[in-house]
C-alpha cells in the first residue's frame, strides 16, 4: 500500500551564508513504525543531498499516522576544512500534514521520544505541525508573490492565472503607477477621474480598482499580497510556533514525571510551567497560565529567582519562588513588618561595644549587607523599633546572614526576640566552614520560644527565625536583634530584618521609615472558567490533587492550613485543610448543609515546620462519599454526606487564608474518580 507522506525544505546553511560542503542531510526514525496495521515502515536511514544554496526538498513518511509515536532524527554529513566527514546533530521533528513545511520551523519545536505517558504531548506536537505547515506554506507563497512584484517593478507580474486576458490587465494595471494608494475606495472615488487605477488595502491584500462611472469598481484577478503584512503574518507565526514549543515540552515533561495528570480536566505543573485543559477523558489542549489560574494581591511583594537575587513582583503579578532550589508558585498571607528600617542596621539602637559598617551588596539590588562588630564587651545588642505585643501574641523575627563575610561563630552571637531590656527570647548562631545553624535556643521570664529555624538560601545565604510568645500577663514592646556573646572581637554579617505576628516567617517585606504590609495573596480557578471546561456541568466524581511545601506551625485551630476551598451560600462546599485542633488532615464536602469527610490522623504524615512537603489526592463522588490520600496512603472516608455539591460555577481557591507560606509545584483536577490505587499513585 502506499504511505503518507509530508514535503519537507530547506534550506540547509552554514552560519556565514556558506553551503556546507557536500551536505548530505540524514533523516533516521528512532524505531520502525506502522501506518494503517499494514504498512512497515523501517527507520531508515533516508539521505538527502543538499543542493545551490543549501536548498533541498524530500517527501518523507509522516510519522503522526504511525502506531508507535517514531519520529525522525535529523543529521547533517558535511566535509570540514580539514578534509574529514563531520556529522552534526540538529535534532528530533515529528510530521503532519502533507507540506511543504521547512526544517527550520519543525526544529523550532523540540520533540522528544514519545513514550507511553506522553499521548498529550504527541498529540499537541501533530496539531501544531499541522498548523505550522499550512502557515508556513502559505506565507512562503506570499511573501516569493510579493518578492517578484517588487523586483520586476510590474505590479501585473504577481496575478495568478495567467489567463489570455493578461496583457490587457497589465496594461491597465501599470496606469496605477501615477494614481496609487488610497486608505479607502471612498477616498479614490473622490479624488480621481474615469477610468483612472488606483489601489487599497484589503487585510493582507494589495486590491486594484478602476473608476468607472464615478464608483471604483475592483479589477477581476487583481489581488496581491502585501509583502509587509505576510512579513507581520511570518513574524506571528513564527513567535506562535515558538511558544506552542515551549507549552509542549513542558506538557511532556510534566507527564513524563506524572503519567496519571494526562487523565486531568484541568493541568497546572508551576515547575515545568506546563498547563492544559480537557474534560472527562483527560487532557486537550496546552494553554498558558492565565488561561487557568486568576491571582489578586493588593500589593507588591518580594520572590528569589533562580539566581539566588530578591526580586519584586507588582500588584496581582504572581510569584515563582526559588527558595527550596525549585521552582513553584507562591501563596501566602498577608503581614505586616514591624522593623521601620529592615535594611539600614544605621537607624537602629546600637550599644557602645558594637559597630555596624556597610559590607557587600545583598541579594536586594540597591542595598547593602550591614557588617556588625563587637570589640568584645559582652552583652551588647544592636537591635530594631519596637511592636507592642499583647499578652498572649506571637511575634516572628527574622535576620539574613551571609556566612561569606562573617567570622567563625559558636555562640559569638544570638539572634534575639522580646523586650529591649532584659527579658527575650534567644538563638545561638553557629557559622562552621560556610554553614550555619542555631546551637542554643531557649526563652526568658516573659517570653517563651514558639518556633525557630534556619532556611538555606544556598551560596552562603542562610534566613534564621526566632518566634516568641508574650507570657508575661501585660502588654510588652518586642523588638528583633543581634546580640553579642563573647570576649573577642567577631563580626557577622546581617540584612534584611523582619519583625511580625504568627509563629512562621514569611516572605522578606523591605521597609524604609516606617512599618510595610503586604497584602494576602489569592490563587484561584474562577467559576466561569471552570464552569467553561466542565461543560456548564458537575460531574458526577470530581478528584483534587496539589503538591508542594508549606510553611506551618499547629496552633490549634479548626483551620490552621488550608489546601483547597470550593464553597457557595447554602451549605455547599469542598474543604481540603489541616486541622490543628484535632490534629487531622481533612477531607470534607458538604451538600445542603449535610457533610461527608475523609480524616487522616498525625495530619497525614504532612510535618509541621518551614518548607514541609505535602501531596494530596481527595475525591468527592455523587453518592456522598469522600476519599482521600496523602504520600501514597489511602485515606477512607468517616462520614457520609447525602451528595455532591454542584460548584461548577464556583470560584475554586488554592492556599487560601488562613495558610501562611504555600509553594506550590503541582495541581490538578480530575472530572471523575481516578481510584484508590490512583490516588495513592499520584501522591507517592
Amino acid at each position: 500500500m502506499a504511505i503518507t507522506t509530508t514535503t519537507v525544505v530547506g534550506p540547509v546553511v552554514l552560519p556565514d551564508g556558506s553551503m556546507p560542503r557536500h551536505g548530505v542531510l540524514r533523516f533516521t526514525l528512532t524505531q520502525w513504525d506502522k501506518e494503517a496495521g499494514e504498512a512497515v515502515v523501517a527507520p531508515g536511514p533516508v539521505l538527502v543531498s543538499l543542493g545551490e544554496d543549501g536548498e533541498f526538498s524530500v517527501d518523507l513518511w509522516t510519522s503522526d499516522v504511525g502506531e508507535f509515536g517514531a519520529v525522525y532524527a535529523v543529521d547533517l554529513d558535511q566535509i570540514s576544512v580539514a578534509s574529514a566527514r563531520t556529522r552534526l546533530s540538529l535534532g528530533r521533528i515529528a510530521l503532519s500534514g502533507d507540506g511543504p513545511v521547512a526544517l527550520e520551523a519543525l526544529l523550532a519545536q523540540p520533540v522528544a521520544a514519545p513514550t507511553a505517558p506522553d499521548v498529550l504531548a504527541q498529540a499537541l506536537s501533530a496539531q501544531s505541525a499541522a498548523q505550522l505547515s499550512a502557515e508556513v506554506a502559505r506565507t512562503e507563497r506570499a511573501i516569493a508573490e510579493a518578492a517578484a512584484t517588487a523586483a520586476e517593478g510590474d505590479a501585473a507580474s504577481a496575478q495568478a492565472g495567467g489567463d489570455t486576458a493578461s496583457t490587457a490587465l497589465t496594461a491597465t494595471l501599470l496606469a496605477a503607477a501615477s494614481q496609487g494608494y488610497f486608505a479607502t475606495v471612498a477616498d479614490a472615488e473622490a479624488a480621481l477621474a474615469e477610468d483612472d487605477v488606483f489601489w487599497v488595502i484589503d487585510g493582507t491584500e494589495m486590491v486594484y480598482h478602476q473608476i468607472v462611472g464615478g464608483a471604483g469598481v475592483e479589477i477581476l484577478g487583481a489581488r496581491f499580497q502585501n509583502s509587509e503584512a505576510v512579513a507581520a503574518i511570518a513574524a506571528d507565526a513564527q513567535a506562535s510556533v515558538a511558544a506552542e514549543g515551549e507549552r509542549m515540552m513542558a506538557i511532556s515533561c510534566a507527564l513524563a514525571e506524572q503519567p496519571l495528570l494526562a487523565r486531568a480536566a484541568i493541568l497546572g505543573d508551576f515547575q515545568w510551567q506546563a498547563f492544559a485543559i480537557g474534560d472527562q477523558t483527560g487532557l486537550k489542549r496546552a494553554v498558558d497560565s492565565a488561561d487557568i489560574f486568576t491571582h489578586t494581591r493588593a500589593s507588591p511583594a518580594s520572590y528569589w529567582d533562580s539566581f539566588g537575587a530578591l526580586q519584586t513582583a507588582d500588584v496581582d503579578e504572581p510569584r515563582y519562588d526559588w527558595t527550596g532550589g525549585k521552582k513553584e508558585r507562591l501563596v501566602e498571607l498577608g503581614t505586616t513588618n514591624r522593623v521601620a528600617y529592615s535594611a539600614d542596621l544605621s537607624q537602629w539602637a546600637v550599644g557602645s561595644g558594637i559597630g555596624v559598617a556597610s559590607g557587600d551588596p545583598s541579594p536586594k539590588s540597591g542595598d547593602t549587607w550591614w557588617l556588625v562588630t563587637t570589640d568584645g564587651t559582652s552583652s551588647q545588642r544592636v537591635f530594631s523599633s519596637s511592636v507592642a505585643a499583647l499578652d498572649g501574641e506571637v511575634y516572628t523575627g527574622s535576620i539574613f546572614v551571609d556566612t561569606g563575610q562573617s567570622d567563625e561563630q559558636d555562640g559569638d552571637f544570638r539572634l534575639y526576640v522580646g523586650s529591649s531590656g532584659s527579658y527575650r527570647t534567644v538563638a545561638n548562631i553557629t557559622i562552621s566552614g560556610g554553614d550555619l545553624s542555631l546551637s542554643y535556643v531557649g526563652g526568658g521570664l516573659e517570653f517563651e520560644v514558639v518556633n525557630s529555624g534556619v532556611i538555606d538560601l544556598g551560596r552562603g545565604i542562610y534566613r534564621i527565625f526566632l518566634s516568641a510568645k508574650n507570657i508575661s500577663g501585660a502588654t510588652r514592646d518586642v523588638v528583633v536583634g543581634i546580640w553579642e556573646n563573647t570576649d573577642v572581637t567577631k563580626t557577622i554579617a546581617v540584612w534584611g530584618a523582619q519583625l511580625e505576628a504568627g509563629s512562621i516567617p514569611t516572605s522578606y517585606f523591605p521597609t524604609n521609615g516606617a512599618p510595610a504590609t503586604r497584602a494576602n495573596d489569592e490563587m484561584r480557578i474562577l467559576g466561569s472558567k471552570i464552569s467553561e471546561i466542565l461543560g456548564g456541568v458537575m460531574p458526577g466524581d470530581v478528584t483534587l490533587y496539589l503538591r508542594g511545601t508549606v510553611d506551618w506551625a499547629d496552633d490549634d485551630a479548626s483551620v490552621t492550613v488550608r489546601f483547597f476551598r470550593w464553597t457557595e451560600s447554602g451549605g455547599n462546599l469542598m474543604n481540603v485543610m489541616l486541622r490543628g485542633s484535632t490534629d487531622r488532615l481533612l477531607f470534607e464536602h458538604a451538600y445542603d448543609g449535610n457533610y461527608g469527610s475523609a480524616q487522616g490522623a498525625d495530619f497525614g504524615g504532612i510535618v509541621e515546620g518551614v518548607g514541609a512537603e505535602f501531596s494530596i489526592a481527595s475525591t468527592h463522588r455523587s453518592d456522598g462519599s469522600v476519599s482521600g490520600a496523602s504520600f501514597g496512603d489511602t485515606i477512607a472516608e468517616t462520614s457520609l454526606s447525602t451528595g455532591l455539591p454542584d460548584l461548577h460555577a464556583t470560584d475554586l481557591l488554592i492556599g487560601s487564608v488562613p495558610t501562611q507560606v504555600m509553594r506550590i509545584k503541582e495541581f490538578a483536577l480530575f472530572a471523575t474518580d481516578i481510584g484508590d490505587i490512583r490516588r495513592g499513585e499520584i501522591t507517592s
